[in-house]
């Protein structure tokens, strides 16, 4: 990665610290300091290890399908999994909410 891709990154994590910031102050009610930093730290080490597992799959998947005559692009094989990752991840919390929903308000 080079200094442009550097800057890009760090751009990046600064806004999404000064929207993390904004969401704090905009909660009804608000978390102490204590509780908004324990959330975000969760919150931060879950994606570091979810973005270490695409970057494995998505090198993994594009040595795998590579062949002599094409080569597959780590990039591509990155959006691929980042995205099932978020569509199918979304899905089974959503189904997941709304079944045990339905089990707690039934027993």
């Amino acid at each position: 990665m080079g200094e442009k891709g550097v800057v890009i990154q760090v751009l990046l994590a600064w806004l999404t610290f000064v929207i993390f910031l904004i969401k704090r102050y905009t909660d009804k009610p608000i978390r102490t300091w204590w509780i908004w930093f324990l959330d975000g730290t969760k919150q931060g080490f879950s994606m570091t290890i979810i973005h270490g597992l695409n970057v494995f799959l998505s090198i993994f998947l594009a040595k795998f399908t590579s062949t002599d005559q094409s080569k597959s692009d780590q990039c591509t094989w990155y959006l691929i999994t980042f995205l099932t990752d978020v569509l199918l991840g979304t899905a089974i919390c959503y189904f997941s909410i709304v079944y045990l929903d339905v089990l707690f308000t039934r027993y």
